[in-house]
């Protein structure tokens, strides 16, 4: 049974776990398509539905370039006793790095080998390590997608967002997802990227479509810029744009970014990944959202858990597997993660 007043069951339909300030974006963006918008589900925890419910079951966007909001509606929301045994063919999880584990694990039950699965976290989604065959099955584990997205948004309250800079929505197959590249794989792998009913309706909604290595350059470049940006604002409790107006910071990040560059050497990317390159990308971000608090920051603060093993941890251990040393990344992993305890 749904709120709102939703009876009848729509074939074409995605369900959204994690409705932060991500996922509030992507539902609003979904819900606000035209000529007709998909039936989208928000899986929430009993406490988020009864703010849903204050906010009168609605998205509110402001987008700050414009000075216009827009409010969004129509989406279902499960009752907290209501059945939930229905198959998810369409699920996008937009929680946390650390929690998609936990996430997945929640609907478990619900997907199949016929469910498509969009991630959109920061870091870089592994395959293998979110749905262990041992878990699984080799057979029934669902298709994959995961995304990048470099939209600035931050929240007023819960499913109320300001949309602070427009940027992109990059999605594709995680490299590797069929496993071997048998011709069929190849042909699996092609049809998500290109036929799936997620993947057009993400590119309706202004995604755009990459192959598996591009997606994987474009989470190395936003790594590059979460592991030099973030655990510093979060450590000197500062807005992004102090760190590049001090110089011992700026020597930091630099030296952050060029170990990325190795990682990123050490996976034989296409492109110039080197670290001139990585950290002329970082200074270009930097001015974009030199007016922010990182998320990492914001975290600390509500002393929440952070992403910092999802991003620096994660060059950490990429590094130790390629034989890569990445000292400054584990030093800032190991200070964010003491202040965490604090």
């Amino acid at each position: 049974m749904y709120t709102m007043g939703v009876n009848k069951p729509i074939q074409k339909h995605i369900h959204i776990l994690g409705v932060g300030n991500i996922g509030s974006f992507i539902a609003h963006t979904l819900r606000a398509l035209r000529p007709s918008s998909p039936a989208i589900t928000l899986l929430l925890r009993p406490a988020a539905q009864l703010q849903f419910r204050a906010n009168d079951f609605k998205i509110v966007m402001h987008d700050a370039a414009t000075g216009l909001s827009q409010q969004q509606a129509g989406f279902r929301v499960p009752m907290p006793d209501g059945p939930a045994s229905s198959n998810i063919q369409n699920l996008i999880v937009a929680t946390k790095g650390y929690q998609v584990r936990e996430a997945l694990s929640s609907v478990r039950s619900r997907l199949d080998e016929k469910s498509t699965v969009l991630l959109l976290q920061n870091g870089v989604a592994e395959f293998e390590k979110l749905f262990p065959v041992e878990e699984w099955g080799v057979e029934g584990r669902p298709r994959v997608l995961a995304g990048v997205v470099t939209h600035g948004v931050w929240s007023e309250d819960r499913f109320r967002i300001t949309l602070a800079g427009r940027g992109e929505t990059l999605i594709g197959a995680i490299d590797g997802v069929q496993g071997g590249l048998t011709s069929d794989q190849h042909a699996q792998r092609e049809w998500l990227l290109k036929e799936s009913w997620l993947s057009r309706t993400m590119e309706r909604a202004g995604a755009k479509i990459l192959a598996p290595r591009e997606l994987l350059a474009a989470q190395i470049r936003k790594l590059a810029v979460n592991a030099a940006i973030n655990a510093l604002s979060a450590i000197y409790k500062v807005q992004n744009g102090v760190l590049f107006e001090t110089p011992e910071a700026v020597e930091v990040m630099r030296a952050v970014v060029g170990e990325v560059a190795q990682v990123a050497a050490g996976l034989g990317l296409d492109g110039d990944f080197s670290e001139d390159a990585l950290w002329e990308h970082v200074l270009q971000v930097g001015e974009k959202v030199k007016l922010n608090y990182s998320s990492m920051f914001q975290d600390l603060k509500a002393k929440r858990r952070t992403e910092v093993e999802e991003i620096n941890g994660w060059v950490v251990e990429k590094g130790r597997e390629l034989g890569v040393d990445t000292p400054l990344n584990e030093q800032l992993m190991k200070r964010v993660k003491a202040l965490e305890r604090q």
